[in-house]
Parts: structure tokens; C-alpha cells; sequence
């Protein structure tokens, strides 16, 4: 075994620079400006648009229950639940044929 060559390997403790705004007055600093002072979120972040809620009014102010509004378009009921409790994105072709049978924009 003479000829492994056995060195130890220290790695020092990365510096984190924590603004002082991010600091609660209780001493707690949130995750979110953990990540934002080492640079891995983005300044700039993008509102999610919600139509759901938009989606839902619109279908009952036409007095249409999930049903005949997912029949009247084609989809699923599933489906249907899904886009008006925002978990899944409504699809731009099937916003567009809402939009024109509705008269009304969403976004």
C-alpha cells in the first residue's frame, strides 16, 4: 500500500450572506431569503394568473352546473375540477373556445 497516496480533504464552510431585512424580530430568518441571498431565485418572479375562480363564476352566472359545462366543451368532468380549482393550467385552445362561447375573457 505503499503507493495510495491518503490526504485528508477538509472543505471549508460556505460564507452565506443573509440580508438584514430578512431577519424576523423573533431571530428566525425565512428559507425564502436563505435561497434569494445565495442568488437562486430569480429578482423577478411571475404571478400565476388563476382562472378558476374566473372559470366557476362565469359557469354559474350561465346556470350551468360541472356536467353540462364539460360536455358543452368536450372534456371531462375531471378535468373540469382540475382547471377550476387551478391545479392543472387551462389549456390555450380550450380558454379561447370558452372565451368565444362565453363572451367574456378570462385572463
Amino acid at each position: 500500500m505503499d503507493h495510495q497516496d491518503w490526504h485528508t480533504t477538509t472543505f471549508p464552510k460556505p460564507k452565506t450572506l443573509i440580508p438584514v431585512k430578512a431577519v424576523h424580530k423573533d431571530g428566525r430568518v425565512s428559507a425564502a431569503s436563505k435561497l434569494d441571498a445565495c442568488g437562486d431565485i430569480p429578482t423577478e418572479i411571475k404571478k400565476k394568473v388563476l382562472v378558476g375562480k374566473r372559470l366557476v363564476q362565469a359557469r354559474t352566472a350561465k346556470g350551468m352546473n360541472q356536467k353540462t359545462f364539460a360536455n358543452l366543451f368536450n372534456i371531462s368532468e375531471g378535468a373540469l375540477k382540475l382547471y377550476e380549482t387551478d391545479k392543472e393550467p387551462l389549456p390555450g385552445h380550450l380558454k379561447d373556445k370558452i372565451q368565444r362561447a362565453l363572451k367574456l375573457k378570462l385572463s
